[in-house]
């Protein structure tokens, strides 16, 4: 009889069986070289954490199989298209604000998580608006984020991190400060991690020790120093970290 060779290998991981997973649990990866008999069906833990203790990669199949647990039980192998990322959540309560050209869009749920999503609204529906946030989902594998987001009390979706900016308040000032020897930071055309695209305009090490004039300072939600827009004789030259300057 023919069967599929099949790459095995140990590892230690936390997912979760999608809500409609669309696969079941057999005691061996199917077509391998093992008799196979389901266990259980996918559904019957459908939206529940499993811990996977191994990895099967058949021959011909690009995505691979895992042998998972469920509270320590055995459940057995399921295909990877069954499974999502694990995602964990935490409540917060603070807000934020639309890029304005944020490059995601609103979704129903988090995406590539456990649950089947739609696009709810594109983000730029939304772009520069300042958004509610009640929840953090943290995805294993992705370092940034993704937001729960509510606009004027109305929910409007989980949007990944990088669609959205910290909040910044300005203020109008006048006053001169000299740029340090070593700044440590550069100058850009908007305040970074802002709504708005930020480019690097100059390197900070180009005006060390130059007196600056500035006329507006940058309060960001996330950070107690300020930043500055600086103007070097009469022209703009960008916003700078305030610990660049003296």
């Amino acid at each position: 009889m023919q069967y599929k060779h099949v790459k095995y290998t140990s590892t230690t991981l936390t997912m979760d069986v999608k809500t409609t997973p669309g696969h079941d649990f057999y005691n061996h990866v199917p077509k391998s070289k093992y008799t196979v008999k389901r266990w259980h069906y996918g559904k019957t833990y459908a939206g529940k954490t499993i811990q996977i203790d191994c990895i099967g990669q058949r021959d011909g199949t690009k995505t691979p199989y895992y042998r998972a647990y469920y509270h320590g039980k055995k459940i057995g192998w399921i295909y990877g298209g069954g499974l999502a990322k694990h995602v964990r959540y935490t409540t917060v309560n603070q807000k934020m604000v639309v890029k304005t050209a944020p490059g995601h869009d609103f979704y129903n749920h988090v995406t590539s998580s456990k649950y089947v999503n739609k696009r709810l609204h594109y983000g730029r529906t939304y772009a520069g608006k300042t958004v509610q946030i009640d929840n953090i989902a943290y995805r294993d594998g992705t370092k940034t984020p993704y937001y729960r987001c509510t606009y004027q009390g109305k929910r409007i979706g989980w949007i990944y991190g990088g669609g959205l900016g910290v909040q910044v308040t300005y203020r109008d000032v006048k006053k001169t400060m000299t740029v340090k020897a070593n700044p440590g930071h550069d100058f850009y055309n908007h305040v970074t991690a802002s709504k708005f695209t930020v480019k690097r305009l100059h390197y900070g090490t180009t005006y060390a020790n130059k007196p600056v004039t500035i006329d507006n300072i940058a309060y960001r939600a996330d950070v107690k120093t300020p930043y500055y827009r600086c103007y070097y004789d009469g022209v703009e030259i960008g916003w700078i970290y305030g610990s660049a300057l003296n």
